[in-house]
């Protein structure tokens, strides 16, 4: 079967209801739901990704359900199916994904059947459609074989959002939480520690440890709070000071896509304006491991 050369669209299918089966790949073609019998992600670098098949094909992968950790593809032996090389954000697919990271466009998921019986999510036969899913975040790290592979983080869409509560009168910096708790509502979302983030931007004054901004709204200051190591799977970082920066939005969102890296010595490494060094507090140090991690995920 060739691959079609135009997009079917992105988003839903019309006529596809989640959790429509299809025999094969041929008719997942057929219904437009995923336009290629062979590869596993239909996208470009320009337009990004539209859908991606989840089938068990590459040993990194992990469903959890309504949360995926998506294997790009590359670096395997045709034969074997073994991964024997690196992956690269360059290739096809791989770039793809990353593009729909960057726009918010979410991705089609469909779920093959898997032959090893191991993926409790997967259906019993077939191709599965389950839904769209937002590219929440990408980076780079080892995968079992020891290369290399590009990761995404897939988060099924949803209406339901979790709720916080109001924190005001912040004197100190929390504890955190080692292990941020999960609450149930439409999928598992992290309980993020609201007054500890509050806490390290009041600490900052709201300025950017980056590029030094102070955004104000109203006469009150603007920040965000920007985890180090990720929390939730597969990266675990924990909600403490140590693991959390005062950032503007535009820095934190170079962060957490590898565009700004910090080394040991808290020197910033980044093509875009910064202050050249990281500002720090003694009532704030920073946990030069999660550094390392946070590099070694975009290095």
């Amino acid at each position: 079967m060739e691959y079609f050369n135009v997009f079917s669209g992105f988003g839903e299918v019309p006529g596809v209801p989640v959790g429509a089966v299809f025999k094969d790949r041929a008719s997942l073609v057929e219904h437009r739901v995923h336009i290629n019998t062979q590869w596993g992600i239909i996208g470009t670098r320009d337009r990004g990704a539209e859908s991606v098949v989840v089938s068990g094909g590459y040993e990194d992968d992990k469903d959890y359900g309504d949360l995926i950790i998506y294997t790009g593809h590359g670096g395997r032996d045709q034969d074997t199916g073994k991964q024997v090389d690196h992956q690269s954000f360059d290739a096809r697919g791989n770039a793809a994904l990353v593009t729909s990271h960057v726009t918010g466009v979410p991705v089609r998921v469909i779920r093959g059947a898997d032959a090893k019986r191991k993926n409790s999510h997967a259906p019993s036969y077939g191709y599965r459609y389950d839904g769209l899913f937002q590219v929440e975040s990408f980076w780079q790290g080892p995968g079992q074989s020891g290369f290399r592979v590009c990761c995404y983080r897939l988060v099924k869409v949803s209406e339901s959002t979790a709720g916080w509560d109001v924190v005001t009168d912040v004197a100190s910096l929390p504890s955190g939480n080692v292990e941020p708790g999960r609450t149930r509502v439409t999928r598992s979302q992290i309980r993020r520690a609201r007054a500890l983030s509050l806490a390290v931007k009041e600490l900052h004054d709201y300025r950017c440890q980056i590029c030094d901004a102070r955004l104000t709204i109203k006469g009150l200051g603007y920040a965000q709070g920007a985890h180090i190591r990720p929390v939730g799977q597969p990266h675990s970082g924990t909600d403490t000071p140590d693991n959390l920066l005062c950032l503007c939005p535009n820095c934190h969102v170079l962060f957490d896509n590898g565009e700004i890296v910090v080394n040991d010595d808290l020197t910033i490494v980044s093509s875009q304006p910064n202050r050249g060094l990281l500002r720090t507090s003694h009532d704030h140090v920073i946990n030069l491991d999660h550094l390392r991690y946070h590099r070694d995920l975009f290095r």
